[in-house]
């Protein structure tokens, strides 16, 4: 569209090697309201670029902050599981040493 190069989405680099191209002067009066829509094209594109990419870090970053938090509830729980496990072990014990009592009464 407008003169754009169609593989620039697929191969990296290549929006900046078009605007690289567009940045050079050129010689041919004739195409210039072309070349400066297609350049607006690029500036255009070139900006939703960025702000995409400062969307996803924004996401990136709160993603970050949630797994860290998840991370010390896990933590957290784990602890209770361990502090759960030893006191039906103890319960466990209590109550086989109460039914070894009560067999010798």
């Amino acid at each position: 569209s407008s003169g754009i190069n169609a593989e620039w989405p697929l191969r990296p680099g290549a929006l900046r090697e078009e605007l690289q191209l567009r940045s050079r002067p050129q010689v041919n009066s004739t195409n210039n309201h072309i070349e400066s829509a297609a350049d607006t094209d690029l500036l255009n594109i070139k900006r939703e670029l960025e702000k995409a990419v400062e969307t996803y870090k924004a996401k990136l970053t709160v993603e970050e902050r949630d797994k860290i938090k998840l991370l010390g509830q896990i933590s957290v729980l784990e602890s209770q599981v361990s502090r759960y496990r030893a006191q039906a072990k103890s319960a466990s014990e209590a109550e086989d040493e109460a039914l070894k009592e009560k067999r010798k009464i």
